[in-house]
């Protein structure tokens, strides 16, 4: 089906895939599920409505406004069969294996839309890709709501998780960010945060917790530390660390 992109989020994905790719994106051949291969346009991270439905078309109509969950998957390796599809032997991705959301209009299967409820404007419906990864991470962890958890990283992702593990009840949680504009935006929001940079974020929690340590930590960063400076560029400010250099 065809949908006229309202909102489409930048991954920090397609940042690597810009400034360091291709990496996910197909070089040497056409990606086995979408055929595709680069050059390609990126956008994973989207809503829009849909404007044009095929015949096969049941779930959705013209006029439906959706967000979009854009995993390809093959429907016939194990996981797939086991309703696992997002670890599918063959899986590719909307804006990486086939042309994305950074567009007008984008074309995707039915099995990618979900249909937004009235109450979700389209504006947040682009937020549900990456606060789904969010949850899922949350869920995944097993913490109860007497737990203390930690998470490096106050970016998007950070910051869902910390949603997430609010709405499941955990009032303990130390949010680890070098960036002092990203600790401002998540404290904003009610967050504690810790400065690695000024603090031992190992003796901190080892103190905190009578030296039982996190019930459960979430690397929302995904970065080493070296990294950090690599990032930090006079366009790019936010990701600053003290005395990177630039």
């Amino acid at each position: 089906m065809k949908i006229q992109v309202s909102r489409n989020g930048i991954c920090g994905t397609d940042l690597h895939e810009y400034y360091d790719g291709p990496i996910f994106i197909p070089a040497d051949g056409p990606h086995p599920i979408t055929g595709r291969q680069k050059p390609l346009v990126m956008g994973h991270e989207f809503s829009g409505t849909v404007v044009e439905a095929g015949p096969g078309v049941t779930e959705v109509q013209v006029g439906d406004r959706v967000a979009v969950e854009p995993i390809y998957r093959c429907g016939k390796c194990r996981p797939c069969v086991s309703g696992n599809y997002n670890l599918c032997r063959e899986i590719g991705f909307h804006g990486l294996m086939a042309d994305g959301a950074m567009a007008e209009y984008t074309v995707v299967p039915q099995s990618q839309v979900h249909r937004l409820p009235d109450s979700v404007p389209l504006e947040m419906g682009a937020l549900v890709e990456p606060m789904s990864v969010a949850y899922h991470a949350a869920k995944l962890s097993g913490i109860s709501d007497q737990g203390t958890a930690l998470i490096y990283g106050a970016g998007p992702i950070g910051i869902g998780i910390w949603f997430a593990l609010r709405g499941m009840g955990v009032t303990e949680i130390a949010v680890v960010e070098p960036s002092a504009g990203r600790r401002a935006s998540i404290e904003a929001l009610g967050a504690e945060t810790l400065d690695p940079g000024a603090v031992d974020v190992p003796e901190v929690i080892a103190e905190r917790t009578s030296g039982l340590g996190a019930d459960a930590a979430f690397d929302a960063a995904g970065v080493a530390p070296e990294q950090l400076y690599r990032w930090c560029t006079p366009a790019r400010p936010e990701n600053c660390v003290p005395d990177c250099g630039e």
